[in-house]
């Protein structure tokens, strides 16, 4: 018997390399906490993605490296699929504004999510009882384009007034007389994918019968893209690499730790935690990422797994990500900045790259970001196991790092979901294989910011210093950006539904109830 089942799993290997490709290669099931996936397998995802302390299959370990040492020897495939809806608002300007640099379109405009895929896969074996090893990996990511939408630059600017298609402006001249000295002139579509999998293997060892500790080097990949951002370019640390470049590939090397503790009986204690991973630079959007890299932020995860009775748990668990610690997360759009140190000093040079200062545009270590938090979500789970099925719950709150007022990285962006619940259920078709579907939904949120770019107003001079007029940076001509009642306000929304499906595999024999 156990060599039908070693056959069998050999056959499943086949599958592995397929299954990297798609979660590098496609888009990925939208997470849902800023760039972090709820949870791992379908027990955590029915769960809201609760779970760190509990163990019931191999996809724990993707988590906590040190739940393999408690676990039988398994092997889990899962497969999430992301129905993510996102949207904004834009408000007109008001009636005071005399000069725009930037403005969307009035109206209401619908991103277009492609449908997502992010396959996931585990194996833990058991050599003996104190040790246990393996490996797995999942996916995750974001994406969304916008497609109907157009955008006025410098509107009131004598010979630059330009109307243009896309949202951000990269299409053409919507009158189409010909070229605008301000439209992109390339894809209209503005649009973020990013792809990112993580590849780890695991290595666990027990200490004492109800302490283990584990560790798991981990190979992440991430592939990124953006589109339709072309109007920008004049404003960008490197012109051509801000937009319309394909796709990118970065890889980095981290390493995770975990924890995994019973001391009484009914209860179970798990903790893990993955240092920053630094990721190689995405080259071809040097012009748009602050620093030049989207590395995956510092995250730590807490859980407590209560035994309520022999088929009932409770679950509790704190996630903690630390975005702040990247530049591109962390960096806050400061319009003002942007408006003085770059596209004024380029505007009055005709669009001169070398003019203003080079780290204040768009890409540059002052330049625009997201403006991210760093975040701490909590959830809680719910589970009854019967004979053969179990039925799971679950809630978590907490997950939007969004932290400006700015809507120019929002739009594109627009992670505003801050809570979602989840149900799931596994049965158990025989000793050997179980199969579980988790259905979640990210609760539609919304969020109102500022465009700081639609209504600008003339001030005398921006002259910072004695060595701006020396070294010719001084800039002549000011404009405030500042806050008032004419500008145009954009109110963003977001929701996701997402189904999962997952097999797990009992390579050992019967599962050990815990």
């Amino acid at each position: 018997m156990r060599r039908n089942w070693v056959k069998s799993d050999t056959r499943r290997y086949r599958l592995v390399p397929a299954g990297l490709m798609i979660a590098l290669f496609t888009p990925a099931a939208q997470a849902f906490n800023g760039l972090s996936l709820p949870g791992a397998g379908v027990v955590q995802t029915g769960m809201a993605g609760a779970g760190t302390a509990m163990l019931r299959d191999s996809a724990a370990t993707l988590r906590n490296p040190a739940a393999g040492a408690f676990l039988d020897p398994t092997s889990t495939w899962d497969l999430a699929i992301g129905f993510p809806t996102a949207g904004y608002e834009a408000s007109e300007t008001g009636p005071d504004s005399r000069i725009s640099l930037f403005e969307y379109h009035e109206g209401s405009y619908r991103s277009v999510y492609e449908l997502g895929g992010a396959p996931s896969y585990s194996r833990n074996w058991r050599p003996s009882e104190r040790w246990a090893w393996g490996w797995g990996f999942y996916g995750a990511g974001l994406g969304t384009t916008l497609t109907d939408g157009a955008a006025n630059i410098a509107r009131g600017v004598p010979g630059l007034d330009s109307q243009c298609q896309g949202d951000f402006g990269g299409g053409d001249p919507l009158d189409g007389a010909g070229r605008s000295s301000q439209c992109g002139d390339r894809r209209a579509d503005a649009g973020i994918q990013l792809t990112r999998v993580v590849l780890g293997m695991h290595l666990s060892y027990r200490a004492t019968d109800w302490l283990s500790i584990g560790a798991a080097p981990v190979l992440a990949a991430q592939q990124f893209s953006a589109t339709g951002l072309a109007a920008f370019a004049p404003y960008s640390s490197e012109p051509d690499r801000l937009s319309d470049n394909g796709g990118d590939v970065a890889w980095g090397i981290g390493y995770r730790l975990g924890i995994h503790a019973r001391p009484l009986s009914w209860l179970d204690i798990g903790l893990s935690y993955q240092p920053r991973v630094r990721t190689g630079e995405l080259d071809r959007y040097q012009g748009l990422l602050v620093g030049g890299r989207l590395d995956i932020p510092t995250n730590f995860n807490l859980g407590v797994h209560l035994y309520l009775s022999p088929r009932q748990s409770l679950v509790l668990d704190l996630d903690a990500i630390e975005y702040r610690e990247v530049a591109m997360y962390e960096s806050s759009p400061n319009m003002q900045n942007f408006v003085d140190r770059c596209i004024v000093p380029r505007l009055l040079a005709g669009g001169d790259a070398a003019a203003g200062d080079r780290e204040s545009c768009l890409g540059g270590t002052s330049g625009p970001g997201f403006g991210w938090r760093d975040t701490v979500v909590r959830k809680i789970g719910y589970e009854y196991r019967g004979d053969r099925l179990a039925w799971r719950v679950g809630y978590s709150r907490g997950g939007s790092p969004i932290d400006t007022p700015d809507a120019l990285m929002t739009v594109i962006v627009p992670t505003v979901v801050d809570e979602h619940v989840a149900i799931g259920a596994s049965w158990r078709h025989s000793a050997g294989f179980d199969i579980g579907f988790a259905l979640s939904y990210a609760v539609r949120a919304t969020q109102e910011v500022r465009n700081g770019l639609s209504n600008v107003s003339l001030r005398p001079s921006v002259i910072t210093s004695p060595v701006d007029v020396i070294g010719g940076d001084a800039t002549w001509i000011g404009l405030d950006a500042g806050s008032d009642t004419s500008d145009q306000t954009v109110r963003i929304s977001m929701d996701t539904w997402q189904f999962q499906i997952g097999l797990n595999f009992h390579l050992g024999g019967s599962p050990r109830r815990d």
